[in-house]
């Protein structure tokens, strides 16, 4: 059976760099944010912060709040890798989806507040926060919209990576849980 390791938490948390390690190891992953991107770029639109939470409810309005795993899960389903990874599913109805065509584990990268935010303000980009305040709108939003369900889930399997630290330690951490994976594959 095939296993997709969903890679979700707060905006700076360190989703990025966990999918980033995990691709070095030869898993394929793939990034539901890269539905909305392609979507805000179709529009002609500005990447902000503010674009992208709107366009990221419009698209589930439109096309169905699974929609980001949907168009995710048809690039999944050509590949014949027993374990993929994706990076992004900030609600229930993508989670569910993807459990649909495999079984789904969950790793929460979990960070505190101030230090998503330094990240974010180190990392720059459209993402990059204008003040605090815009850093807590933007969890918010993301905690109404789903992610507070997904993080307190106990329908699917889950793992919490604390990422308060170094980078490496992170990887430590993401390698260990890989290694798990990997062993009830074989």
């Amino acid at each position: 059976m095939k296993i997709i390791l969903i890679i979700t938490g707060l905006p700076g948390a360190g989703k990025t760099a966990a999918s980033s390690h995990i691709r070095k190891t030869g898993i394929p992953v793939f990034l539901t944010g890269d539905v909305i991107r392609e979507e805000m770029k179709k529009r002609g639109m500005e990447f902000n912060n503010a674009n992208s939470e709107r366009v990221a409810v419009e698209v589930r309005k439109e096309h169905g709040m699974d929609y980001p795993s949907r168009k995710t899960a048809e690039k999944i389903e050509k590949l014949d890798e027993e374990l993929v990874c994706v990076d992004g599913p900030r609600d229930m109805y993508e989670i569910r989806y993807f459990a649909r065509i495999a079984m789904v584990m969950i790793a929460i990268i979990k960070s505190p507040d101030r230090v998503r935010y330094q990240r974010l303000v180190r990392a720059g980009g459209y993402k990059k926060p204008k003040s605090y305040e815009e850093f807590l709108w933007r969890a918010n939003e993301e905690l109404k919209r789903g992610m507070k369900e997904v993080i307190g889930t106990r329908e699917y399997e889950k793992h919490v990576i604390i990422n308060d630290s170094t980078k490496e330690e992170m990887y430590k951490k993401i390698d260990i849980l890989i290694e798990e994976i990997r062993k009830r594959i074989k």
